[in-house]
């Protein structure tokens, strides 16, 4: 009888499962967030690389990332790739400002997708969106949700540069490398170069 209590159970909590799935349209879901994520991606990579370029100063460095992405992006996404990124790096302070906030917004759709569809999944739970607000409590609630999206795509461009960051560690001179590596044993075999973005070399190769 117990086992029998358990299985029923475990089969009530499946098909409760099941039905919030299909009222909640965690199908359209799936799918919206899917497309805004390979819309967010490349951004968010742009964003991240062109970052990276700036700090190290490295003409080649655009070359070596467009060398990568060339290996797994379509032709015709090639150049818009390429256009855009050598913009980033090459134009001035005010327009890549602008520039920036452009793919944040656009980046941040990911986000603000996954969002909607957790909160549309547990709207049994969360509280009742409040009706009848007022305009200024509409901005302040859209302005808070896009810097939580920003912040969020913000996170992981610093995790990509730091990334890089790590990589080239091994271009440092051999008894900079030497003393590093005798004060935190093991640092230059963790550094080791990686492939960047399913390719055979790395942001800032040696």
């Amino acid at each position: 009888m117990p086992r029998r209590s358990l299985v029923r159970r475990l089969s009530g909590q499946i098909w409760k499962a099941c039905q919030r799935w299909n009222n909640a349209e965690c199908v359209d879901l799936s799918a919206a967030f899917a497309y805004f994520v390979l819309q967010s991606f490349f951004p968010l990579l742009l964003i991240a690389l062109s970052v990276a370029a700036r700090v190290f100063g490295k003409t080649d460095s655009v070359d070596n990332v467009l060398a990568s992405v060339t290996q797994v992006l379509p032709p015709s996404a090639t150049s818009l790739v390429d256009s855009t990124l050598r913009g980033l790096v090459d134009q001035g302070f005010g327009a890549g400002i602008l520039g920036v906030v452009v793919l944040l917004l656009t980046a941040s759709n990911a986000y603000l997708t996954l969002q909607r569809g957790a909160d549309r999944l547990w709207s049994e739970i969360l509280p009742e969106p409040s009706i009848g607000l007022s305009w200024w409590q509409q901005v302040g609630q859209f302005c808070r949700t896009r810097v939580e999206a920003f912040l969020t795509v913000f996170a992981i461009s610093v995790l990509i540069v730091f990334q890089q960051l790590v990589l080239s560690i091994g271009q440092l001179p051999e008894d900079i490398l030497g003393l590093l590596d005798s004060v935190v044993p093991g640092l230059m075999g963790s550094c080791a170069p990686v492939p960047f973005f399913l390719s055979g070399g790395s942001l800032f190769p040696r």
